[in-house]
């Protein structure tokens, strides 16, 4: 029988822990409360009501898992089993929140940012064009032609083709491809 201490807390068996969450024995409960949760608290940067939260999920998940028999003393050859399993749980749970957190938060950001275009859909308009034409006033006169004409001027390639008889029309579709991989890639930056 292997037993399980912790700082000012005393000797417990992990079998004996076991036996007293199975029967709902509330010193079993309170010894994982003493034992897990400050350091639970800490990874969660002090946040009370997550981390309580958090906590109660795994204790409920504990119990009803040792209830139904599908947590059993000889798993883990009976070392720090309870205890074992309420850590990785916690670990897990922590993880899925922090996880789900960050989605919110970008989605959070997406739909301010949606909301801020929707209220000055000019000024954001402005500054993306003025970047747009800032990086084609870069590029050689050729790229910027061919941009112009595509881009600015929405010609179809009948008439670009007419506009410039001596160049060769797949060349100037790769010319256009390449400035605008260009432009994006810019852009991107």
């Amino acid at each position: 029988m292997v037993l399980i201490q912790s700082l000012a807390l005393p000797k417990v068996s992990s079998d004996d822990l076991y036996d007293g969450v199975k029967n709902g024995e509330r010193w079993s409960f309170e010894f994982l409360e003493r034992t897990l949760f400050s350091g639970h608290l800490l990874e969660l940067n002090g946040d009370k009501d997550l981390a309580f939260d958090l906590y109660h999920d795994v204790i409920l998940e504990l119990y009803l898992k040792i209830i139904e028999g599908k947590l059993t003393k000889t798993d883990e050859n009976g070392t720090g089993l309870v205890i074992s399993w309420v850590k990785r749980h916690l670990d897990w749970k922590r993880r899925d929140y922090w996880k789900s957190s960050r989605y919110k938060d970008v989605v959070k950001l997406d739909e301010h940012h949606e909301q801020t275009c929707a209220c000055f859909p000019e000024i954001e308009n402005k500054i993306y064009f003025n970047q747009v034409i800032t990086i084609i006033e870069k590029m050689t006169a050729k790229n910027r032609m061919i941009l112009q004409d595509k881009l600015v001027d929405e010609l179809e390639w009948k008439v670009i083709y007419q506009k410039y008889p001596l160049e060769n029309q797949g060349s100037l579709r790769v010319l256009f491809s390449n400035s605008l991989k260009s432009l994006r890639v810019h852009l991107s930056q």
